[in-house]
């Protein structure tokens, strides 16, 4: 400890020493008595102090040491860069592709109101001119995206159903649906605008798993009317207690709209009925007013 910190910690302890800490004497008022754990917890906690400051004093030249060897005359210099430096990032960032020169040029013309090579109604104009331009890119990049994945998705279709077909068990129907009970239940078949409660497991033809009750641990309760085309007519066909399996074509899946998968991909699902709720009756409603 310095010899200026023993100074201030004896200046602060005959303070706290004087303080509250101090027992006076009935019997003789002249002295004063001062309890050694008093002053012990007070000596402490001025060592403690000391040895804080002295830390942030030896953190403090340690950043001023630093800051004088970083290359800057001035902290005008740090705070210029440490923005171009930001500015920077967030192009790099977000993959604008500029010319840095040419951006440093257009800084200094405008910072010092000197002549630039645009005014700024003109690069405001340019801006707006190569934003739409941008845009009209970014669509027809992802219009052409989504025609490739549609015809991928189209021709993975119209293969796997061909030979899905003639597997020993499925049934096709007049939509394209294809299904097989693996487990017949002998509880009634879900209508048209029944709620059902089933366990499932949703897949892409390549065993990508999208979406599945079973990973969540509880199965899903949700009405036929209120699902896809294609899993709400094979719910139709599985009587309450069944297992089996949907294969449902694009466009009765998700469609053009591009779900899990990406326009008209195909859907496989794993689906197990557990229970079927028709809706209520008018006199299964409540009265208004109850």
């Amino acid at each position: 400890m310095t010899s200026f910190s023993k100074t201030c910690l004896f200046a602060l302890t005959a303070g706290v020493m004087a303080g509250p800490w101090a027992v006076v004497h009935a019997d003789d008022a002249d002295v004063a008595e001062v309890t050694g754990e008093a002053a012990a917890e007070a000596v402490e906690a001025t060592e403690e102090l000391v040895e804080q400051v002295e830390a942030a004093s030896v953190e403090a030249a340690a950043e001023a040491a630093a800051a004088a060897d970083d290359g800057f005359a001035s902290d005008l210099e740090r705070l210029s860069y440490a923005i171009g430096l930001n500015i920077g990032t967030s192009m790099k960032n977000d993959s604008l592709e500029i010319d840095p020169a040419v951006l440093a040029e257009a800084i200094t013309a405008s910072y010092t109101d000197a002549e630039g090579r645009m005014t700024m109604d003109q690069a405001m104009a340019f801006l707006q001119t190569y934003s739409q331009k941008m845009q009209q890119e970014q669509m027809e990049a992802a219009l052409k995206e989504q025609q490739e994945a549609l015809a991928a998705n189209n021709a993975a279709a119209e293969a796997f159903f061909a030979e899905n077909k003639d597997a020993e068990g499925v049934t096709t129907t007049e939509s394209g649906l294809q299904y097989v009970i693996t487990e017949k239940g002998d509880g009634p078949l879900p209508g048209p605008s029944d709620s059902v409660t089933v366990h499932y497991k949703g897949q892409l033809l390549g065993g990508e798993v999208f979406d599945s009750s079973y990973d969540r641990g509880e199965p899903a309760t949700f009405p036929i009317n209120g699902v896809i085309p294609g899993f709400g007519e094979g719910l139709q066909l599985m009587p309450v207690g069944s297992k089996g399996k949907l294969f449902i074509p694009g466009e009765i899946a998700y469609g053009m709209q591009g779900g899990p998968g990406g326009p008209n991909a195909t859907l496989v699902f794993d689906v197990e009925i557990i229970a079927t709720q028709p809706p209520a009756t008018p006199a299964q409603l409540p009265a208004l007013g109850d």
